[in-house]
């Protein structure tokens, strides 16, 4: 049950990354503007902001999936369940703030990620996987250097 509700966290937080940047890409000029830049510097902040918070938060889930799945095949399976959870994520945004911005959003990003988000995600995982075997090696690695005399 535990491995269940990892693997349900790892897959929300992978929701989170799609839904944030989403959001960043449709509401960052809005919270831009003000500022008085030009139109292009502008969007070159929203635009690099949000690869920016993404890339964080990819960091981020990949630690969470290194810790908590220890390379574990069924980290996996947060490639196909990410999606239940974006969809989710996404109403419940939709609700909170209404407008019609948000069923556009949904609907693009949709059409978007369906065939690329899972590739995303796989190698994300695959590399967070990778990364927890090195971990586990560095310690042995250590050890041996220790047997080989020093001359």
């Amino acid at each position: 049950m535990n491995a269940f509700l990892k693997l349900n966290g790892i897959s929300a937080g992978y929701a989170c990354i799609c839904l944030v940047f989403g959001q960043c890409l449709l509401y960052g000029m809005s919270v831009v503007k003000p500022l008085g830049l030009s139109h292009s510097a502008s969007l070159k902040i929203v635009v690099g902001g949000a690869f920016f918070l993404a890339g964080l938060l990819t960091l981020l889930c990949m630690r969470m999936t290194k810790k908590w799945m220890k390379g574990r095949m069924l980290a996996f399976w947060a490639v196909v369940l990410w999606f239940p959870y974006w969809i989710l994520f996404s109403g419940v945004t939709a609700a909170l703030f209404p407008g019609e911005d948000q069923a556009y959003m949904i609907y693009v990003m949709t059409l978007i990620l369906t065939p690329f988000y899972p590739i995303y995600a796989a190698t994300t995982i695959g590399i967070s996987a990778l990364w927890h075997e090195s971990a586990e090696k560095k310690p042995t690695r250590r050890k041996a250097g220790n047997d080989v005399p020093q001359g």
